[in-house]
């Protein structure tokens, strides 16, 4: 997959994690010493950047909420997930986000051996087609070398899984809402897994 094989987009998106985590601890920093070391951090993090050509930004959104989705379906036992409904009706009321990207064929595609239809596109069964994309090494980003108005943006983030019978292409605009409807999933059905 594109992106995540990559030693410079990598090197990049460490660099980029680095900036987002030196940025917050400087703005709730506890004393002047803490928000100087800070400080400097941040100050070395983007000389490094610029002697790479990296792209430096206040903040690097995509990179938090990439790295938000990768813990929200890695952390969790996996009997998290299979405490997840298996119906598609319950993919639009839990997931409408989700759902709308299962819509677009060109960028949705599932053919998952499972006993029917019904199952194929529930929650349970797109969370762990996810969740196996990423254990698997199969996540990637689209563009691997975006350039949007002279800068460098990530427009999708791409999954595939089951030997390429499973491949979902999320929109980077999609992406806060996946994630907080996956939060509000995992919300419920932690409280009924104790």
């Amino acid at each position: 997959m594109g992106g995540f094989r990559s030693g410079n987009f990598v090197n990049e998106f460490a660099y980029r994690t680095k900036l987002n985590y030196y940025r917050r601890k400087n703005d709730y920093a506890k004393d002047d010493d803490e928000k100087q070391r800070y400080s400097r951090l941040i100050e070395d993090t983007e000389k490094e950047m610029q002697n790479h050509r990296f792209e430096i930004s206040e903040y690097y959104e995509v990179t938090d909420l990439i790295n938000s989705l990768v813990g929200l379906l890695i952390f969790p036992e996996s009997e998290v997930y299979r405490s997840l409904p298996y119906k598609e009706e319950d993919l639009k009321r839990m997931f409408p986000r989700l759902h709308n990207c299962t819509l677009d064929k060109s960028r949705y595609h599932n053919d998952s051996n499972l006993r029917n239809d019904e199952e194929r596109d529930s929650p349970q069964e797109l969370i762990r087609h996810l969740r196996n994309a990423i254990s698997h090494h199969h996540i990637g980003i689209v563009p691997i070398s975006a350039n949007v108005n002279g800068k460098r943006r990530i427009t999708d983030i791409s999954f595939e899984d089951d030997h390429g019978r499973f491949e979902l292409k999320i929109s980077v605009d999609d992406l806060e809402d996946i994630i907080m409807e996956m939060c509000n999933a995992m919300i419920k059905v932690q409280w009924r897994c104790r």
